[in-house]
């Protein structure tokens, strides 16, 4: 293997994971802001949480402007990598033809799909999220319209749908389904992270030098961890079925560099589920029934190091699913002559 084969294979999956990471965020804090923060904020009381408001508006906004920096970096590396691959197979040098060869092939048009995406993305939300994500939640706010969500939600939906269609999906059978489940795994796996990198930097900023910090952390704790026994779930069910139409026999598991992929998700994935049953099960019920918040430090303490336990392991689980996206699925893959991949393609091209 000679160094450019090397960079490419080490450079996809550093890519990959830095677009899921950026991609996840972007969608999962949709129903985070929804479902988690914005009624926690509304049920503690406006005007004693106004500061700690102002500081997760802040963190929530650095958050959306990193996210879209990484995504359209990512987007843009993609692109100069299948260009180099398609130069390296030609024997010429990475230039305009190069470069628009990539958009021949189907994965190359999904890329390519993620740049509008983003760029309506980064107008409707750089340097403008602070005064909308939880505006509203004062009784003397108005705060965004279902229209601004749905927007949100339908952007960043699609951009996290791009990966199912430019991805390993994109050849199973029947195609469907596969791309169907892969969405909803996306999507729960996506919320789930989300929540916890807000758990872990978001929450803490809230409740630093708050007089009264269980009046917030228990309704978020709470709802996060409701959503999370869901997501899970999803993620779950959704992955095995995502193993039995990509992975062709159980030695795969073994033998396979997509195989060992899969295996090791399985294994952080078990890993969450420990780490989510203690903070469902023992966190929130010791939240629920302290007295006061004199009572709450050693339990808060407790979940600051579980919350970044789980963010640890979720950072590990999408490094594996860039190494996955990279690997070749050992079911037989199948492409009509019309689907277009006439370059090569990362995770979709089938080897020996």
């Amino acid at each position: 293997m000679d160094a450019v084969d090397r960079f490419r294979e080490i450079a996809f999956p550093f890519v990959r994971f830095g677009s899921f990471t950026a991609t996840a965020i972007l969608f999962g804090l949709v129903p985070i802001l929804l479902l988690v923060l914005r009624p926690a904020f509304k049920g503690a009381g406006a005007e004693a949480w106004s500061a700690g408001r102002s500081r997760v508006a802040d963190r929530i906004e650095g958050l959306i402007e990193g996210a879209l920096i990484v995504a359209m970096t990512a987007t843009g590396l993609f692109i100069v990598l299948q260009a180099l691959q398609i130069a390296e197979v030609r024997g010429t040098a990475v230039d305009g033809n190069a470069i628009s060869s990539v958009f021949d092939s189907s994965y190359g048009r999904w890329v390519g799909v993620r740049v509008p995406l983003l760029i309506a993305l980064g107008v409707m939300l750089f340097g403008k999220a602070r005064v909308s994500v939880l505006a509203g939640t004062e009784a003397s706010d108005s705060g965004p319209s279902p229209v601004f969500w749905g927007i949100w939600a339908g952007l960043s939906g699609l951009l996290l749908a791009t990966a199912t269609f430019s991805g390993h999906s994109a050849v199973a059978s029947p195609k469907v389904l596969a791309e169907i489940n892969d969405i909803a795994h996306l999507a729960a796996g996506a919320t789930w992270f989300t929540g916890i990198v807000v758990l872990a930097g978001m929450v803490p900023a809230a409740t630093r030098d708050a007089v009264r910090p269980l009046e917030l952390l228990r309704p978020v704790v709470t709802r996060f961890s409701q959503i999370a026994v869901v997501m899970i779930a999803v993620v779950v069910l959704t992955g095995t079925l995502n193993s039995i139409l990509h992975v062709e026999r159980l030695a795969d598991f073994v033998n396979t560099g997509y195989g060992r992929a899969i295996a090791v998700k399985i294994a952080l994935v078990l890993g969450i589920i420990g780490l989510g049953g203690v903070n469902h099960f023992v966190i929130r019920r010791r939240l629920e029934a302290t007295p006061s918040d004199a009572d709450s430090s050693t339990v808060r303490h407790l979940f600051k190091k579980l919350v970044v336990a789980e963010l640890f392991v979720g950072l590990a689980i999408f490094g594996a699913t860039g190494v996955l996206t990279d690997q070749a699925r050992t079911k037989k893959v199948v492409v009509p002559a019309s689907a277009g991949h006439s370059v090569p393609t990362p995770g979709v091209a089938q080897k020996d």
